[in-house]
């Protein structure tokens, strides 16, 4: 099994990619394979007019490894009430080719006040796509929560997120489950299960 993991941060010490860490190495215990996207930095802003013959390379090469994933989490910040632009502006590329349509997902967000804004509008952009997300976790004071290394060492918000893994493990092994995470993902969220692009 794999995981795809996209980081919404390009800081050295990103508290979003130190989330991940968490999430990652508790699936490689569980014998899965962990794979950061790569190259989020060259994507261009979106141009929905854009042909797939002629699709910039950075975005073809994400599509690709979201493609190649049985299960994905992304960590993003929150800036200026919102989530941070380059990631959701990443995300949004998707949507044209389907890459995260059916892909189990776990969206997660480390900041000042973990992510109340962020949370909610990556989560609808994904169901949006057809993604099934099925966890969410927001790391409030992600600093007092890590150790001199930058290693999440908090006994609480270590075990919230092997509970992200756990969910995330759960849905992608046994289907039958998703439905029920999904719904217990999405309700508190105020986001509905159909809420997806071409609803009728």
């Amino acid at each position: 099994m794999r995981l795809v993991t996209f980081c919404g941060s390009a800081g050295a010490r990103s508290s979003n990619q130190a989330l991940l860490d968490v999430v990652g190495a508790a699936l490689v215990e569980r014998g899965w394979e962990v794979i950061p996207a790569l190259g989020l930095p060259d994507i261009p802003m979106l141009d929905p007019a854009i042909a797939d013959d002629t699709t910039p390379p950075a975005v073809a090469s994400l599509r690709t490894q979201f493609e190649s994933a049985d299960a994905v989490a992304v960590a993003i910040p929150e800036y200026g009430g919102g989530a941070a632009g380059w990631a959701k502006n990443a995300l949004d590329w998707m949507v044209g080719s389907g890459s995260l349509y059916g892909r189990t997902v776990a969206v997660l967000s480390a900041g000042t006040t973990g992510g109340p804004n962020a949370l909610p509008q990556i989560a609808r952009t994904l169901t949006w796509q057809g993604a099934n997300v099925v966890a969410t976790c927001g790391v409030a004071a992600p600093a007092t929560k890590r150790d001199a290394n930058g290693t999440i060492d908090d006994p609480s918000t270590l075990t919230a997120l092997t509970s992200v893994a756990d969910r995330l493990a759960t849905a992608a092994t046994d289907p039958e489950h998703i439905d029920r995470l999904v719904t217990e993902t999405l309700d508190p969220l105020d986001i509905p299960r159909d809420d997806r692009t071409g609803r009728s």
